[in-house]
């Protein structure tokens, strides 16, 4: 009888250590007074509030993970094994006495309940351990997330000053090369109408290139002759112009082609009076053969073309020449008008007069 009641108060202390375990689960048991175990109440788990929740999450709604259904298959079972163990010894009477094998059972059904709790406690330190660790990782993965989004940020600053500054030093090449350019059209034109103004001193040829012919005999059909000057020419260092003229004489309209001197800057730099041979020519724009060319000596017309020959002080002084080169009949016909136009020329000698 004495074993019967250690029996019995082992159980019941047992009984009340399952009691608290029973506060994690859906349903839990407590002792009466006169030593029975008695149900309490049963409650459903998905009303039940775990540590860390703070509000009634519906039935419908409440989403489990698969080691969370785990979890909660291993607590209904213990529970459904603690309540087998409940009712066997509600169902008993308390005051006949426990056989041996009746210890051994509840010996064993708790022994098993315990393996199974111990189970259910190390499963839940791995979960909590393995979800730890997937913050832990997930915080490293944010952090070297954030370290590499400031990092493209710094090298997108500074990417962005390295490319204003080089556009900065493109633009202002490109202000310097227009700069340049426009000096060197300033240059080029300078020179051009330096060019202009007192041709190649060194060239011993010059040439008048006359168009409109159809016009010019217009005007000796009226008036019976037409003149047309060429512009300023500079030939072995001296300023000259060239005089083209048709002049009507009876029936016959004649070509003439005179020379004169003018003012120039290098003049200062030649000798005065003119004393050198020169050719005047009409040229034949397909066979240079049929040249007409006339020649006028400065010896032997310096008499007649004084005036042309000596140093200008300003302007031009008269022209000079030889008349009637070629008719204009002659010139039409044997092909010297080429598209309305005629070429004539002068040619220095380079033998000096003394």
């Amino acid at each position: 009888m004495l074993a019967s009641t250690a029996m019995l108060r082992c159980f019941n202390s047992v009984v009340f250590t399952g009691v608290l375990l029973h506060l994690v689960f859906p349903a839990f048991v407590v002792a009466t007074s006169d030593g029975k175990i008695q149900q309490i109440a049963d409650i459903p788990p998905a009303h039940m509030k775990t540590s860390g929740a703070s509000e009634h999450i519906p039935d419908g709604e409440a989403e489990t993970s698969p080691w969370e259904q785990k979890v909660t298959t291993d607590i209904q079972k213990i529970t459904d094994q603690t309540l087998d163990v409940s009712h066997g010894v509600q169902n008993r009477d308390t005051h006949s006495p426990l056989s041996s094998s009746d210890v051994l059972s509840i010996t064993e059904a708790f022994k098993t309940l315990s393996e199974k709790v111990e189970r259910l406690s190390e499963e839940l330190k791995r979960q909590k351990t393995a979800v730890v660790e997937g913050f832990e990782a997930l915080k490293q993965t944010s952090d070297k997330m954030r370290d590499e989004l400031h990092d493209q940020a710094e090298r997108s600053i500074e990417f962005h000053k390295t490319a204003s500054d080089r556009f900065d030093k493109i633009e202002t090449s490109l202000q310097e090369s227009r700069q340049s350019a426009e000096s060197l059209n300033r240059i080029e034109t300078s020179i051009r109408t330096m060019a202009k103004s007192i041709g190649y001193s060194n060239s011993s040829k010059a040439f008048f290139h006359v168009e409109n012919i159809t016009g010019l005999m217009n005007k000796v059909n009226v008036s019976g002759y037409a003149a047309i000057w060429s512009d300023s020419f500079v030939i072995n260092g001296y300023t000259a112009e060239m005089n083209f003229l048709l002049a009507r004489d009876g029936s016959t309209v004649w070509i003439t082609a005179y020379l004169t001197f003018c003012a120039g800057p290098h003049d200062v730099f030649l000798q005065w009076p003119f004393r050198m041979d020169y050719d005047i020519s009409i040229v034949h724009p397909k066979d240079p053969k049929k040249d007409v060319s006339r020649a006028l000596r400065g010896d032997t017309h310096y008499d007649v073309c004084l005036k042309t020959f000596e140093k200008a002080k300003t302007g031009c002084n008269p022209p000079c020449g030889l008349a009637n080169l070629l008719t204009f009949d002659s010139a039409e016909n044997d092909g010297y008008i080429h598209n309305d136009a005629i070429t004539v020329g002068v040619t220095l000698r380079a033998r000096a007069i003394d």
